[in-house]
């Protein structure tokens, strides 16, 4: 291995690194992310700490474009090799994991991974099947776990969707290196959650009870909408204003289920 590659290597740990979570909870949330909830500078618990879903969205997209997508991207266009794309996602990984910046109290590397998959998926290095099925099982389990336990124990989800990436990944483009990347992340990315695991077995991984409220009026406001489009403007102006008021159709939507959180 040369010095370039080793080089790249540790540029992908240092990009890993970048607290993001940190930093928005810090600047934008006023918390000491670290301090509080479960101490980890991931998306969830800025989310959790801060009150904000804004914030928990905005960390988790950094998290995986920063750091999974750009570290496959870089290995992709500089060396074009599958074990180099594996190396520097693995060292992105490790640097979201153990980042240097905050003395190696991390995330739990989950977005990184996500972003390295959505990355090779992008570059046509693994069929987008890899990402959109391992997605599909994902929303079924996270529902699933929203019911047996609660919003609060949201990472058996998330490690349900890191097997299921990883495993689509290899099944798709089966290759030794994704067969060994697979392995050591799963293996590496569970062992990051193990006080979630210890908290859950002393049952002190607490959830949070979910309400879900159906308000079907809200069709009835949906249909008239329409309706009005239909019957007050000429044919030829319908389809624009249907995407003139898209935003208008989605919210209607939103409204029709309502979802909160209990604490």
């Amino acid at each position: 291995m040369s010095g370039l590659m080793i080089g790249f290597i540790v540029l992908s740990y240092f990009l890993g690194s970048i607290p993001y979570g940190y930093l928005i909870g810090h600047f934008w949330g006023g918390k000491e992310i670290q301090k509080e909830g479960s101490k980890s500078i991931g998306a969830i618990n800025v989310g959790r700490v801060t009150g904000r879903v804004e914030l928990e969205i905005i960390t988790l997209i950094l998290d995986m474009l920063m750091k999974g997508t750009v570290a496959v991207a870089i290995a992709y266009y500089v060396f074009g090799t599958k074990l180099m794309i594996v190396l520097m996602l693995t060292a992105a990984i490790l640097g979201h994991l153990f980042p240097v910046f905050t003395k190696f109290q991390g995330g739990k590397g989950v977005a990184a991974l996500i972003g390295g998959i959505f990355g090779l998926a992008v570059l046509e290095i693994v069929h987008w099947g890899a990402f959109l099925f391992a997605s599909f099982f994902w929303v079924i389990i996270l529902i699933l776990s929203f019911i047996v336990f609660g919003s609060g124990i949201r990472f058996i989800a998330n490690l349900g969707l890191v097997g299921l990436l990883l495993l689509f990944t290899w099944v798709f483009t089966p290759c030794w290196e994704f067969g060994a990347f697979a392995l050591y992340i799963f293996s590496l990315i569970s062992w990051a959650h193990r006080e979630n695991f210890g908290r859950l077995w002393r049952s002190e991984e607490k959830g949070k009870e979910i309400e879900i409220k159906f308000h079907p009026e809200k069709i009835g406001s949906l249909v008239r909408f329409q309706k009005e489009e239909i019957t007050s403007e000429p044919k030829t102006v319908i389809k624009l204003n249907l995407l003139k008021n898209i935003r208008e159709i989605i919210r209607i939507l939103m409204e029709t289920v309502e979802i909160k959180f209990k604490k």
